[in-house]
């Protein structure tokens, strides 16, 4: 998936290296949801107050803001 928002996205490598690009968080949880998700080596999301920049998931504040991310729900994210 492109990323089509740079303020919006997450980016997963697998265990085996395979990166998985996601427009937004809730497509990245909602892909995790399912009921067998790949092995995870590391988690990043899109730094919302420094667009294109990717951040650890640990490391994310999540806030809802008011923005309005390409899939539609209002979260985005802030270090």
């Amino acid at each position: 998936m492109v990323i089509s928002d740079r303020r919006f996205g997450a980016v997963v490598i697998t265990a085996h290296g395979r990166e998985l690009t996601f427009d937004s968080y809730e497509c990245y949880r909602a892909y995790f949801a399912k009921s067998n998700p790949p092995a995870v080596r590391e988690t990043w999301v899109v730094d919302a107050s420094a667009p294109g920049t990717l951040i650890p998931l640990a490391a994310a504040r999540f806030e809802y803001d008011g923005l309005h991310p390409p899939m539609g729900s209002a979260v985005s994210y802030a270090r």
